[in-house]
């Protein structure tokens, strides 16, 4: 069995490898989209009353985008832009669109492997 991030798959059974598959969220995930009430919870209110009145209309307008939002769009830019990089809002917000998933879901299979599949995949009896 091909095992490219070294978990160990060759001295498992196939119980333990569905387990593994199944159940154990240890490889991370970015979304690809936030809402404002995310954005609004993770803004640091000592850096937000530190911007000028025009630049907490600008991150108002980011929070009135509701659902959503690409992470990667413009919004992105214009957060980075109004507290940036370094800031406690900035991590507050790359923390908060990480999250861990399994390593069935990071290669899109279900959740609920048998050790029947995998030992169907071991032997190649499909």
């Amino acid at each position: 069995m091909l095992d490219p991030i070294n978990r160990g798959y060759a001295v498992m059974t196939d119980q333990q490898i569905a387990d593994n598959w199944n159940n154990v969220k240890n490889r991370p995930k970015t979304a690809e989209t936030i809402d404002s009430a995310t954005i609004f919870e993770n803004i640091d209110l000592a850096e937000f009353r530190a911007l000028t009145t025009s630049n907490q209309a600008r991150v108002d307008r980011v929070l009135s985008l509701g659902s959503g939002i690409k992470i990667n769009g413009r919004a992105k830019s214009e957060l980075i832009a109004l507290f940036w990089a370094g800031s406690v809002t900035i991590a507050n917000l790359a923390a908060s669109i990480q999250t861990a998933i399994t390593r069935g879901e990071e290669l899109g299979f279900p959740s609920d492997i048998s050790a029947q599949m995998v030992n169907n995949a071991r032997t190649g009896s499909w």
